[in-house]
């Protein structure tokens, strides 16, 4: 793990982990470059655990679980929701709990991944209440999530990242101006379902702790403009 760490230490573009622990953090130059190495290894460990509990071997593994509350009252009062996450931690895990709630979660991803880990998913999902809606050219996904709602289940989707062309909002993040997509929101209000922001992450060696926030109804305007405003 340390070699593998070490090799993309040494040659992968470290330009955005140069800015976050230098400029936002304010490390000294060499404080940077031990942190971006941990980082590496720190991903990789993750990885093995994305694998080792796909594979079945969750039980070797120790889960907080926040806001497991908020979840199960969505699914015991039929109401559905959208919960938003980001790239960030681990969704494996978060399927951990997900399993315990007893309701159909539809997991939203671009195409061209879920094609190439169809198979994959297949064998993996086979047993679980889970389900990938690809986002697709032709705006198909986007009738797939609203039936999903109707039939009262939970759609997951990551809310910092977004196509060329989407409809996004300028905010102050980390000390500069960042996009995020207006998408997700959007399609909580119009479908009038609550949001639950949730993210898994690793706190220590084989223990994750996941979050879910209280569930909200956002009224969110369908004009770009009065978006930004708010």
């Amino acid at each position: 793990m340390r070699f593998v760490a070490f090799y993309f230490f040494l040659f992968s573009n470290k330009k955005s982990s140069n800015f976050y622990f230098g400029k936002i953090l304010g490390y000294n130059k060499r404080k940077v470059l031990t942190s971006i190495y941990k980082n590496y290894c720190l991903l990789g460990e993750v990885l093995i655990d994305k694998i080792a509990i796909l594979a079945g071997y969750s039980k070797n593994f120790k889960f907080d679980f926040e806001g497991e509350e908020y979840l199960k009252e969505m699914s015991d009062n039929n109401n559905g929701g959208l919960l938003l996450g980001a790239h960030m931690g681990n969704w494996e895990v978060a399927g951990q709990l997900l399993e315990r709630i007893n309701t159909k979660v539809h997991i939203v991803m671009l195409d061209a991944e879920h094609k190439k880990l169809k198979s994959y998913l297949e064998n993996v999902m086979r047993q679980k209440k889970l389900n990938v809606i690809p986002i697709k050219d032709d705006l198909s996904h986007l009738f797939k999530i609203s039936e999903a709602f109707k039939r009262n289940e939970f759609v997951a989707i990551h809310g910092d990242r977004f196509l060329p062309g989407a409809q996004t909002v300028e905010l102050d993040f980390l000390g500069k101006k960042a996009l995020f997509p207006t998408g997700p929101l959007y399609i909580a209000s119009k479908n009038k379902v609550p949001v639950s922001f949730v993210f898994t992450l690793k706190e220590s060696f084989q223990k994750y702790h996941f979050y879910a926030t209280k569930p909200k109804i956002y009224k969110y305007p369908a004009k770009l403009k009065t978006r930004k405003k708010r």
